[in-house]
């Protein structure tokens, strides 16, 4: 999500709960595997790509405070 003067964010839905996790592709213990190894895999790719895109995970408690901080 671009924003004018706010940083982006990249909203993962299930992908991780915690978005320090994608690094070690370290993915949930539910579903398809292989498919979120290989989006994680793409998700690093773009933060790679995009220098100060933040990463959001739906069910990460941290993300409202993250979003809400999201403006520098």
């Amino acid at each position: 999500m671009r924003r004018p003067d706010a940083v982006p964010l990249l909203v993962v839905g299930d992908l991780t709960y915690d978005p320090a996790l994608l690094a070690d592709e370290r993915v949930p213990g539910t579903g398809a595997t292989a498919q979120q190894r290989a989006s994680t895999r793409a998700v690093n790719e773009l933060l790679a790509a995009e220098p100060g895109l933040r990463v959001v995970a739906a069910h990460d408690p941290g993300a409202a405070a993250l979003v809400a901080g999201a403006g520098s």
